[in-house]
């Protein structure tokens, strides 16, 4: 094992030495490989997906596919969670709240922070149901933008809600904050989804270091909200871990159906519609049905 000195050289004293120069051997250095069962620590950070406020009081159900355990009070986790290095899922719930779950990953012997937003449980609903996005990040890029454009069945723009136009007057529909310096949350709400309407959901990555594909750890969660018929239903888009470009096309509504991209969704400009909706052509979207089973895995579906 190591020593409390921890350094990468290690050093023997000589006894027979004659000088103090003499008595110091360079051993070389030498990195030791990680326990599969070394520890990394993960910090909850539970907000409101809407306002960014702190939630104080919630419960969580951490889990992997060999150990489960639970946490009656956050005040267990204040102090960091320590797990050996893996993949867990973490299920928060709190009063008020739609209960959530997240991945998080533990890194070994490192401080690794879990964000997690919660959706307030006091939507009203009707026409069609309610639909919600959150856009969450990682430090790098410091900036990534939610944009939702809606068009009608002739293909014209309606409205686009992004940080400089955040809410439409017509519908409600609205960007709750624009968030500049890394995390999130960014939530934008469709009150009633139409059904005659086309809306294409996609991330801009404004400024800072990294990218969509290699830095952001990017994740959209998409939530509707429907009567007791139609319970809420919860899927999570995560970004694509290859390919270049500034925006992520993430999903589609058409026929208040959620289509989400499943190939060449990173692009070099803003994306629009595809043509399936109205031409048949082959489409970067495809409904929930028809998407291969790996790639469902990678989206989250439930």
């Amino acid at each position: 094992s190591r020593s409390s000195a921890a350094s990468d050289v290690y050093k023997r004293q000589v006894e027979t030495a004659n000088t103090q120069q003499e008595s110091l051997l360079e051993l070389g250095s030498r990195a030791l490989p990680l326990s599969q069962f070394a520890l990394g620590t993960i910090f909850l950070e539970v907000v409101d997906a809407q306002t960014g406020v702190t939630i104080e009081n919630y419960t969580s159900i951490i889990s992997n596919n060999t150990q489960t355990a639970f946490y009656s009070d956050n005040d267990d986790v204040t102090a960091g969670i320590q797990l050996t290095q893996n993949e867990y899922m973490f299920a928060i719930s709190s009063d008020g709240y739609f209960t959530r779950n997240k991945s998080c990953t533990a890194i070994a012997q490192q401080n690794n922070i879990c964000r997690i937003e919660l959706l307030n449980d006091n939507f009203s609903v009707d026409g069609s149901g309610t639909l919600i996005t959150v856009l969450s990040w990682d430090l790098e890029p410091s900036d990534l933008d939610s944009h939702m454009a809606k068009y009608d069945i002739s293909g014209n723009e309606t409205y686009h809600i992004y940080y400089s136009s955040s809410t439409d007057s017509d519908t409600g529909d609205n960007l709750d904050t624009d968030d500049t310096d890394s995390y999130g949350p960014e939530t934008i709400t469709i009150d009633s989804v139409d059904s005659d309407a086309v809306y294409v959901y996609y991330v801009h990555h404004y400024s800072g270091a990294g990218s969509i594909s290699t830095t952001s750890l990017a994740q959209v969660e998409v939530t509707r909200i429907g009567d007791s018929e139609n319970p809420v239903t919860s899927s999570t888009y995560r970004a694509p871990s290859s390919g270049e470009g500034d925006y992520w096309k993430v999903f589609e509504i058409r026929n208040a159906i959620v289509y989400p991209c499943v190939q060449n969704c990173l692009m070099s400009s803003s994306p629009s519609y595809s043509s399936l909706r109205f031409g048949g052509m082959e489409s970067d979207t495809k409904p929930i049905h028809d998407v291969p089973l790996e790639i469902k895995r990678s989206l989250d579906f439930e």
